[in-house]
């Protein structure tokens, strides 16, 4: 098919579209299709980027991969620092806590944890009381925070106030063997599971002993 030009004819194979849908402009020029207006936009995109010689990324907001080693290696590194601060060993718990709170830096628990065993290594009281009551406030829910504040408040000596975070965590999971392990350790009463009513009520009586029966069977059990 021959296509007029203003210096003769040129002969010029038509693309299929143009050929098939009959756009030949009267003057001789062709008229491409009509293109939809977000297929315009992509077009204009793929030039920018073809221009400035930049390659189009993706979303940086996307998760990072964790790998199957790396979550176990979390896993087993949690253990030792758990056991660890249960033993006291805070300045041993302390760098392996720091490792595992930069892989999940929104975790209270291990925030709790860290905080923990920086203040009592380092002897700052203050820091790690700000931290481990942050963290108490993002769980609320968690009688193990309220264990960390009890630590805390123990190992510098201010057993009320142990002894009252103690109870708090109990009133949350009344159950909770490692509260009632730490609330025997330091030879004070529990606190009525109705606080409403009177210690030696009937109720409460048989709730403290049913209590008693579950933390045995968990201390034996381990």
């Amino acid at each position: 098919m021959s296509v007029a030009t203003g210096s003769g004819l040129l002969r010029a194979e038509l693309p299929a579209w143009a050929s098939a849908r009959g756009l030949l402009h009267e003057r001789g020029s062709i008229r491409p299709p009509r293109m939809r207006r977000g297929e315009v936009r992509a077009a204009r995109g793929v030039g920018a980027h073809r221009e400035s010689g930049t390659t189009m990324q993706l979303d940086s907001r996307a998760e990072p991969i964790v790998s199957v080693t790396q979550l176990v290696s979390s896993k087993e590194m949690l253990e030792t620092a758990l056991s660890r601060a249960r033993e006291g060993e805070y300045a041993e718990a302390m760098p392996l806590f720091a490792q595992l709170l930069d892989r999940e830096p929104r975790s209270a628990r291990l925030r709790s944890y860290h905080a923990l065993c920086h203040a009592v290594t380092e002897r700052d009281f203050e820091h790690g009381l700000q931290q481990c009551q942050a963290a108490a406030k993002q769980e609320f829910f968690n009688p193990e925070l309220y264990l960390n504040l009890a630590r805390l408040h123990l190992a510098f000596g201010f057993k009320a106030d142990g002894v009252r975070f103690i109870r708090r965590g109990l009133m949350i999971d009344p159950a909770n063997e490692a509260l009632s392990r730490a609330m025997g350790q330091m030879g004070a009463r529990h606190s009525p599971i109705l606080a409403f009513l009177p210690r030696r009520h009937l109720l409460n009586r048989w709730l403290g002993r049913a209590r008693s029966r579950l933390v045995g069977t968990g201390s034996r059990a381990a």
